[in-house]
């Protein structure tokens, strides 16, 4: 990609406007990647999982022990024990505000990520609340 636009610059366009997450999350990115012009869609700007649920919450996982691991082919690094944590923490917050909302509110493609983790760890996932 790097060579096409050095090549043919005119070809590059950055995103104007996303639809999959809302203006906070999109902050960190669109600051550093965007220099601040990357729009929030309406529909996705102020979303929620319920109005008492932050949209963003960080978690220090420093000294918990995980240990990134690299792909040898691709040099990428990677940390099961981490998305392991990540998927039993949205397990037990899709638990704890409850499927039906999600159903409801039309939030399915969050349940469809609840799914992948389990699909990626089924000891972590709980399938009895599907």
């Amino acid at each position: 990609m790097k060579k096409i636009i050095h090549r043919q610059p005119q070809t590059a366009q950055m995103l104007q406007v996303q639809y999959r997450m809302p203006k906070d999350i999109m902050g960190f990115s669109n600051e550093w990647f965007y220099k601040g012009k990357l729009q929030a869609a309406e529909n996705t700007e102020f979303h929620a999982f319920t109005e008492e649920e932050p949209v963003l919450e960080w978690i220090d996982t420093a000294g918990s022990g995980f240990s990134d691991q690299v792909n040898e082919e691709s040099l990428s690094t990677f940390n099961p024990e981490e998305a392991r944590f990540a998927c039993t923490y949205l397990n037990d917050t899709l638990k704890r505000i409850g499927f039906a909302h999600f159903k409801q509110k039309k939030l399915v493609h969050w349940l469809d990520c609840a799914l992948f983790c389990a699909s990626q760890d089924a000891q972590t996932f709980d399938f009895r609340y599907v």
